[in-house]
């Protein structure tokens, strides 16, 4: 319908299917619209054209596990023939035929356009590992508790007046550190940051 056309399109998620008996391939007018092709092309070798060259091999293993688990969800890259990357997030199920020797099944799925959520993604990631590099090169101790003083983040010099590394410290209070000295410790018990 008309309907479902558009509410596709609106959230990027298309359909496709593969009838496994005559390894025909059918896609939504969405999926066509993500990978930015016309409806007249062929699925399968586009479907393979357009995966970034990282993710080809991946993309191959996940159609096996679709075969062998009965379903699979990943994300994969595509390039497409604008020159635009896209992220997009597949969710596939096999539908085994009733009579196996009679019958080869068939698979469906959908595909989605997560570009903006994982470009945001990787985003944020970036800017926490430049926050992470400018914390841990700070001389001065940084770190935060909770109201129970268990550590949640803390840099490389909170962390060396333990003798550990910072993930050795998280999640723990300083009863159960040793290794600073007891005015550290005194301190560090009664500050809350």
């Amino acid at each position: 319908s008309e309907d479902l056309k558009e509410a596709q399109l609106m959230s990027r998620l298309g359909n496709w299917s593969v009838n496994l008996a005559d390894n025909t391939f059918a896609w939504s007018t969405t999926t066509y619209s993500i990978y930015g092709v016309e409806e007249t092309e062929e699925p399968f070798e586009i479907g393979h054209e357009l995966v970034h060259p990282d993710d080809r091999e991946g993309y191959m293993a996940n159609r096996e596990k679709i075969l062998k688990q009965g379903d699979c969800d990943c994300v994969i890259r595509i390039y497409r023939r604008d020159g635009m990357l896209r992220y997009l997030n597949f969710k596939a199920r096999y539908n085994a035929p009733e009579i196996p020797e009679a019958e080869a099944g068939k698979i469906v799925g959908t595909v989605q356009d997560i570009t903006e959520q994982k470009l945001a993604e990787l985003d944020i990631k970036e800017k926490e590992t430049l926050i992470r590099s400018i914390v841990d090169n700070v001389p001065n101790m940084i770190y935060m508790r909770d109201g129970q003083g268990t550590f949640h983040m803390l840099n490389k010099a909170t962390a060396r007046i333990y003798e550990r590394e910072p993930d050795e410290v998280i999640g723990k209070i300083i009863r159960d550190l040793g290794g600073a000295t007891p005015e550290v410790d005194f301190v560090l018990e009664r500050v809350r940051v």
